[in-house]
């Protein structure tokens, strides 16, 4: 999967400017972390092969989608707050393009889930769960 043509695209669809390209090969960076075992960039291309499967039932398809971009991008072994720092992450990335504070709480909030301890209270962050746990039944 070629990355970053996709995530430009995904920045038209959120009607955003792309992020300085810092933030695209930072992502990068953070995804090929040599104490990652799971939380790789393989396991973010198969999130975002499962969701252009299953985007049909979005409710925002590109707000879905960013949110699969970040959800593991924070991953320390021994770290219990990842997604709230990834979530933040995003949060900060979106603000610096002008997203809209809608935008922000929702795509963090996607993220937020990704924790599994609280059932998921919207369709986009069903979603995101399952995306996310689909490679546990593979």
């Amino acid at each position: 999967m070629h990355l970053l043509p996709r995530w430009s695209t995904l920045w038209y669809k959120l009607n955003l400017p792309s992020p300085e390209p810092q933030v695209f090969w930072g992502l990068c960076d953070r995804y090929t972390e040599p104490h990652r075992a799971y939380h790789t960039l393989q396991h973010l291309g198969e999130c975002l092969g499962w969701f252009d499967r299953t985007c049909h039932l979005a409710e925002n398809p590109a707000a879905v989608e960013l949110a699969l971009w970040f959800h593991d991008v924070i991953y320390e072994t021994r770290g219990a707050d990842n997604e709230a720092r990834s979530a933040d992450l995003v949060v900060q990335v979106i603000d610096s393009v002008g997203g809209e504070n809608s935008l922000q709480q929702s795509v963090h909030a996607m993220i937020l889930a990704t924790k599994h301890d609280v059932v998921p209270s919207t369709m986009d962050m069903r979603l995101v769960v399952n995306i996310d746990l689909t490679i546990l039944l593979i």
